[in-house]
């Protein structure tokens, strides 16, 4: 349990993790991971969790030659009365929100639920293709939508008749290894809004583009 002060309040928080990942017959893997948080801040009694599962099946072919296909769900608990004195809206503390919830850095991985298909191709030596859909949602309509760099509310629509949707994300990325210390990498990531941001605000309703090219050099 970690006791610090947040923005002028005192909070108290113990967070409880449990993971398993492994393979089972020969071409399955699977990962599940679930986090309890618990304590209190500013006097409020905190109680939020969340939950993450995932399952994949790897297709050998001409040689060394691979596609896996997997699928992954994730659900983060959202706070439905956020002025009843419980704070039920997890807590990441120190997430990357790069590997979760899509490469558009749209959505936090709290108040969120994330149905994930994935597929990562093996078509030449050092290099992978990986894609990525979402379909994201809130787990509390009542609740804010969190942004993913700083975990603060976006928006919100207190009354929660803005539903519940958050829209579609394809993520395509190619990735070529040279050695252990260069690798270059290629990317389009593409996240189309839902209702809860048509319904609320004033921007950012709009198709999210994003291409990158990233060179990676160690030493």
């Amino acid at each position: 349990v970690v006791t610090f002060h947040l923005n002028g309040l005192v909070a108290r928080l113990g967070d409880f993790n449990a993971r398993a990942q492994g393979r089972f017959a020969s071409r399955w893997d699977y990962s599940f991971e679930g986090t309890v948080d618990v304590g209190e801040r500013g006097g409020d009694q905190l109680r939020a969790y969340r939950f993450d599962g995932g399952v994949g099946y790897t297709i050998p072919f001409w040689n060394w030659r691979s596609v896996r296909l997997g699928a992954h769900y994730t659900i983060a608990s959202g706070d439905n009365n956020p002025s009843d004195g419980k704070i039920e809206t997890f807590d990441s503390l120190f997430p990357d929100p790069f590997i979760f919830h899509g490469r558009t850095f749209s959505v936090a991985g709290t108040n969120v639920k994330d149905i994930t298909g994935a597929a990562d191709i093996k078509l030449w030596r050092g290099g992978v293709i990986e894609m990525r859909y979402h379909n994201l949602s809130l787990q509390q309509s009542r609740d804010a939508v969190y942004d993913a760099a700083s975990f603060r509310p976006s928006r919100r629509d207190p009354t929660g008749r803005a539903g519940k949707f958050l829209g579609h994300e394809v993520d395509f990325q190619v990735t070529h290894t040279f050695h252990e210390n260069l690798s270059v990498s290629g990317g389009a990531f593409f996240f189309e809004p839902g209702e809860v941001y048509r319904k609320t605000g004033n921007r950012g309703d709009d198709l999210t583009r994003n291409f990158f090219i990233i060179v990676r050099v160690g030493f």
